[in-house]
């Protein structure tokens, strides 16, 4: 039981690698709507289920708008 636990459990990583990887690749400049400046992507283990989230580190903006540049 427990051997299947943590199998599952490494597929799991490898399928949230996967995801992250493909995300860096198609990246465009994320930009908080506050201020204009850089956003961070914050990791969340439902990323999968619930959309991306964004923090801006200048004014602690946290949400899933953003601009593009």
């Amino acid at each position: 039981m427990f051997e299947r636990i943590k199998k599952l459990k490494k597929e799991l990583n490898q399928i949230n690698n996967l995801k992250t990887r493909r995300r860096t690749v198609s990246s465009k400049t994320k930009i908080c709507p506050s201020c204009t400046a850089e956003l961070e992507p914050l990791n969340e283990q439902l990323e999968w289920l619930m959309p991306q989230k964004y923090i801006c580190k200048k004014c602690s903006y946290l949400g899933t708008a953003y601009f593009e540049k």
